[in-house]
């Protein structure tokens, strides 16, 4: 068993099976290996429904970020004034109604394996269906289906509570037969590898709490920088409409206009064709 099959296993599966791996990786001389499996978090439910989708609905997720990555196109061609509000509205209803198709499919998912999906684990899931339709670095653990804990879109990257498990790397190798150890050995061998676990972990909490800080203070500056594209994209969307408003006007003003010179020119050869009449008539009448 590998690190990926043990996010496929139920969720009451998912502690024994991972100690065995650890355990095993340890026996082959893998110390680093089998510290890094043992420090692996079961899954949270809202993880653990978007992993079972990553097994049983890739067409499903492969047209979500399709329409993530339409949507992040059209944003920008409404930037760049070459798209409308319509477009716009369009694309972000692609993308929602791709995440609430999913969530639903989630919902069963977990519903059949016995476990609760909440209003607010249905939202957390949908949090992070939101995340990997826009951003790479969400879009691959989740394409792996190997979360520990759901995700956070906030505009710009993944926000607070992301977590990535990267599987270790494995070799293959021949089972060696194993023998006894001394009693004083074994148990010295297992304080040192508490240790080195505990070790392992408090360096692990350390580097989350640095990285959620800087998490934090990226998405606020995410955030503000999303309103601020958001307004933008409002105001030229707006402006758009107006000098689309503003053509079709002008367009309909110049289509008048034609008319009326036709109607001007018509009248103009009739009172020409009359006054030559009359100028006839009036040098019979004095001749």
């Amino acid at each position: 068993m590998d690190v990926r099959e043990l996010y496929g296993l139920p969720l009451e599966r998912f502690v024994p099976e991972r100690n065995a791996l650890a355990r095993e990786l340890r026996v082959a001389g893998k110390r680093d290996e089998a510290a890094a499996v043992a420090s692996l978090r079961k899954p949270s439910v809202a993880a653990r429904g978007v992993n079972q989708l990553a097994r049983t609905h890739r067409r499903e997720l492969c047209r979500l970020f399709t329409a993530g990555d339409a949507l992040s196109e059209v944003q920008s061609s409404v930037l760049a004034g070459q798209a409308g509000g319509r477009d716009l509205s369009e694309a972000q209803a692609r993308e929602r109604d791709a995440v609430s198709a999913l969530v639903e499919a989630a919902s069963a998912l977990l519903a059949a394996e016995g476990l609760t999906a909440s209003a607010s684990v249905l939202e957390r899931i949908g949090e992070t269906l939101h995340a990997a339709a826009f951003d790479d670095d969400a879009r691959e653990p989740v394409e792996q289906g190997r979360l520990e804990r759901e995700l956070r879109h906030v505009g710009l990257g993944m926000g607070a509570g992301a977590d990535v498990v990267a599987p270790p790397k494995r070799k293959p190798t021949k089972s060696k037969p194993t023998q006894s150890e001394p009693t004083e050995e074994t148990e010295a061998r297992k304080q040192s590898e508490s240790a080195e676990r505990a070790e392992v972990q408090e360096r692990e909490e350390a580097e989350k709490r640095a990285e959620a800080k800087k998490r934090a203070q990226a998405r606020k500056q995410a955030e503000a920088s999303e309103r601020d594209a958001g307004r933008r994209a409002a105001r030229a969307a707006k402006d758009l409409e107006d000098a689309e408003r503003a053509q079709a006007r002008a367009a309909e003003a110049l289509e008048q206009a034609k008319k009326t010179l036709v109607v001007a020119r018509r009248e103009a050869k009739a009172a020409e064709t009359a006054h030559r009449k009359a100028e006839r008539e009036l040098r019979r009448l004095e001749s």
